[in-house]
């Protein structure tokens, strides 16, 4: 019987995720199935119809869910608008930021009209406007003047899509006021009030600390999940050697809480010790502000308790599917988080490696390296790296760990009672400060951690299914029993899933030979060769975000290209230049041109080559770089790009000049010079580049890039525009009969 509801509750959770993945990529198709599989089940024998009756059932769940969910989120286009306008919400969480603060918040109103209750959507909203102890607006309301508008997607194929992160939060839209008023205080709900007094214990408890402020950062990290505050290097070392988990609080800190409580109640049932420990799981998962990872683990442990209590056999499989059916029922979108997947996918490896793996080394080490092992191909596809020594620095980290949240949640209730946390909380600084250094210590700033492209997605879900099928119990029954057929039938399967997952993973980029990369303000175009040499012209930039290490290198990485066989940068100011730069120091670049005069060609073979046409002569007494702008033209798979850099108009009478009478300015594909600027593009260029495309590397700017008049001549002379502010990254594919444009939309 238990086994029975075991594999029905497992069979389940499998077929709501499937109804939520299909409803999410394909609502036509996801519907379309339904009835053909009830029909197929009225053909099926008696004995198994009604679990499959049971299964389709789940499904149809998963489609309706993330249907209702997607009918919701359309409900809110309406506050995608261009125009200033008066609102109200109920602040849900506060982060400080430096320039201000972050509020989650649940939208109450909008220009002026109620919104009903059902379509109530939260919103991430960013103040300027500088709060003291900013943690008591939480349950708050909070009037503003501004605007709204939907997050933005990916701006390159298979990057972070910030949009879908904050859907799978249940936030819909995010916004920026310098000001706002609060509503006068009273008529504040009992559970905002009371996780309003639950954040002011935590904040009061950090202040308190006697620790340095690096430290404090790793502390919210450590006991809170809070990273908002951790020096990046210090982060990038726990991700370098496998251990950013222990940021994020999860199984294995609610798991230290739990063993404390078996020890004190010595393993006999109290009343009191378990309402104790119900009341403390619930004040511990609001100040961690309830994540995917501590509600998972929150509600297994209240699982166990409940087992406990009824005498019943805990089943973790059976636990966790019941666990994953009630977060995504709440917020389906849940599934396509990072935090959800690495969370559930860590408790899935526990339970079934760990029983294969104990029977060689000690249960506590087993339990860690199939946690480890099995999160090697997720955070290969997802991250891009492979820590070497994840095994051997999770060892110290999580020794520490088992006695630092013991010491820490006891220096918070001694800070709660005595309103300082004495000699506990000098005893858990010390031992964060131990953590951080043995960290560092094992880093050697990522010497032990190697990037690596994005495996195929069907390589890293057939890995997966073979694992877990291999070492399931099911397996083992029929290998002993000989059964072939199901094996052949298990591998069919294994087979067909991972095509599956082959199909989604494919982009039309994939068939491009130049990509508009999306860098913001900027410009950046890739170029793969027929021979399959990878090349850079100009590489983005910003003084106040690191563009090559944070877009060039994971849009490299998660396209599968292991290096940059050749980098030119046409000029040297920091939009074209400096993510080039800092690409090189982090990413394999084999070649950098900085330099060139007109007449030179760098052969790509296949026909296909680099020509610089322009400057004559670099001018190094000039103070306008952009007169020493290298203008490009690059033939690659037949098709002429013409690149222009930051060229002027009287830069583009010169070529004109130049080169009339020839066709070497002609071409098939114009990257628009200056962004769009008015003063370049001119009509008479425009006319002898005759240009079918024209690609704009654009992002929010305050140059009015790019200009209207720009715009209007490029329309004018019957060319296709495209722009990296609206469309994303732009991808030119060569075809027999002509180009096809690809663009990763960044439409709502």
């Amino acid at each position: 019987m238990e086994e029975t509801m075991r594999r029905k509750l497992t069979g389940a959770a499998l077929m709501l995720i499937v109804g939520i993945a299909a409803g999410h990529f394909s609502r036509l198709v996801s519907l379309g199935v339904i009835l053909p599989a009830a029909f197929f089940i009225r053909r099926t024998k008696s004995d198994r119809r009604d679990l499959a009756v049971f299964l389709l059932l789940f499904y149809v769940c998963g489609v309706l869910c993330l249907i209702s969910s997607d009918i919701a989120w359309a409900g809110g286009a309406e506050y995608n608008g261009n125009e200033v306008c008066p609102m109200e919400a109920e602040v849900l969480s506060v982060e400080s930021e430096d320039t201000g603060i972050r509020m989650e918040c649940r939208l109450i109103s909008y220009n002026g009209r109620k919104v009903p209750l059902l379509l109530r959507q939260k919103i991430l909203l960013h103040s300027y406007a500088p709060v003291k102890e900013n943690w008591r607006l939480t349950g708050r309301r909070v009037f503003f003047h501004g605007r709204l508008s939907a997050p933005d997607s990916a701006g390159n194929p298979r990057c972070f899509n910030y949009r879908m992160y904050l859907r799978s939060r249940g936030i819909s839209h995010i916004g920026t006021v310098n000001a706002f008023r609060l509503r006068p205080s009273g008529g504040i709900h009992p559970l905002s009030f009371s996780k309003r007094r639950i954040l002011g214990i935590r904040e009061r408890f950090m202040a308190r600390l006697s620790c340095d402020e690096e430290t404090k950062g790793v502390v919210r990290g450590l006991l809170f999940g809070d990273t908002s505050a951790m020096d990046e290097q210090i982060y990038e070392d726990f991700q370098s050697n496998g251990t950013a988990h222990v940021l994020a609080v999860s199984g294995l800190h609610i798991g230290v809480l739990y063993g404390v409580y078996r020890r004190l109640t010595r393993k006999r049932k109290s009343v009191p010790a378990t309402a104790g420990l119900v009341f403390f799981l619930f004040f511990y998962g609001t100040m961690t502000l309830w994540s995917v990872s501590v509600t998972r683990a929150v509600l297994l442990i209240l699982l166990v308790v409940l087992g406990d209590a009824l005498d019943r056999r805990y089943d973790l499989l059976c636990a966790l599917s019941l666990t994953a059916m009630l977060v995504l029922l709440h917020q389906p979108y849940a599934l396509f988080g990072a935090g959800f997947q690495m969370s559930f996918l860590a408790v899935i490896f526990i339970n079934f490696l760990t029983p294969a793996l104990k029977r060689y080394i000690p249960e506590e080490t087993a339990a860690m390296l199939a946690v480890q092992g099995g999160m090697i191909p997720y955070t290969a596809y997802m991250f891009n790296y492979i820590p070497l020594l994840s095994l051997l620095c999770n060892i110290p980290v999580i020794f520490l760990l088992s006695i630092a949240v013991p010491a820490g949640l006891a220096a918070l209730l001694i800070s709660v009672a005595a309103g300082t946390p004495g000699i506990p909380g000098e005893v858990f600084c010390g031992i964060v400060q131990m953590m951080t250094c043995c960290n560092r210590l094992l880093s050697q700033q990522g010497l032990f951690s190697i990037d690596v492209v994005s495996p195929p997605l069907a390589l890293v879900a057939a890995v997966y299914l073979c694992v877990l099928f291999f070492v399931s119990e099911t397996c083992s029954v029929r290998r002993n029993r000989r059964d072939r057929n199901f094996l052949r039938t298990a591998a069919v399967c294994i087979l067909g899933v991972s095509l599956i997952f082959a199909t989604g993973d494919r982009t039309p980029f994939d068939d491009a030979c130049a990509v508009m990369v999306d860098v913001g303000q900027g410009d950046c175009m890739h170029i793969r060769t027929a021979g399959g040499a990878d090349i850079l012209l100009d590489g983005g930039g910003r003084k106040e975000y690191n563009v090559g290490k944070k877009i060039l290198k994971p849009y490299l990485l998660k396209n599968r290209h292991r290096q940059v066989d050749l980098a030119l940068a046409t000029h040297l100011h920091t939009d074209h230049y400096r993510g080039l730069k800092e690409l090189k120091e982090v990413y394999p670049v084999r070649r950098t041109v900085l330099s060139g005069n007109a007449g030179q060609r760098i052969d790509l073979g296949n026909g296909e080559a680099v020509e610089i046409l322009w400057p004559i002569q670099r001018d190094d007494s000039v103070e306008d770089e952009n007169r020493n702008s290298m203008i490009f033209r690059v033939t690659v798979r037949g098709i002429r790009i013409l690149v222009t850099g930051d060229i002027t108009g009287e830069g583009e009478r010169m070529l004109l000049e130049r080169y009339m009478g020839t066709d070497a300015l002609k071409c098939d594909v114009l990257k628009v010079a200056h962004h769009g600027s008015r003063y370049s593009s001119t009509r008479e260029f425009l006319k002898a580049a005759s240009p079918k495309i024209a690609v704009i590397g654009v992002g929010r700017n305050t140059y009015g890039h790019p200009a209207e008049e720009t715009l209007r001549r490029l329309e004018d002379c019957g060319v296709r525009v495209f722009r990296t502010d609206r469309q994303g990254a732009v991808g030119i594919i060569a075809k027999k009969n002509g180009l096809e444009v690809v663009t990763n939309w960044r439409g709502p």
